[in-house]
């Protein structure tokens, strides 16, 4: 399963590398084009409780938090970039990393629970 998520992962961390270097050089336009491709990239679906086969039944459950968490935090920064509000960007930056860190703390840790073992 690990495979599945480690070219979304990727991808993520270098999308955070460019939205960094937006954020700190005060380049609205690019964070928000990045913000948005975060928000506009398809989400995998939650499986249904009764579904313990599919792909996605193998994820961690907090995984699909963590997912919709990023998108909102993400809708915001690009609210604040298209605002040009430099402090609400770098708080809102703040929390999309807060984000980041928590998901890739949790599975690097392997403290994630995956759906076919919950009860």
């Amino acid at each position: 399963m690990r495979g599945a998520l480690d070219a979304r992962m990727a991808r993520h961390g270098e999308q955070f590398t460019y939205l960094l270097a937006d954020v700190v050089m005060l380049d609205y336009e690019g964070a928000a084009e990045l913000a948005d491709e975060l928000v506009d990239e398809p989400p995998l679906g939650r499986p249904l409780p009764e579904d313990r086969e599919s792909l996605n039944a193998m994820l961690p459950a907090a995984f699909f938090d963590y997912q919709d968490q990023l998108r909102a935090r993400a809708t915001v920064l690009g609210q604040a970039a298209r605002a040009k509000d430099r402090a609400q960007l770098v708080a809102t930056f703040g929390n999309l990393a807060e984000t980041c860190v928590a998901c890739h703390a949790a599975y690097l840790n392997d403290e994630l629970p995956v759906h076919a073992e919950e009860p």
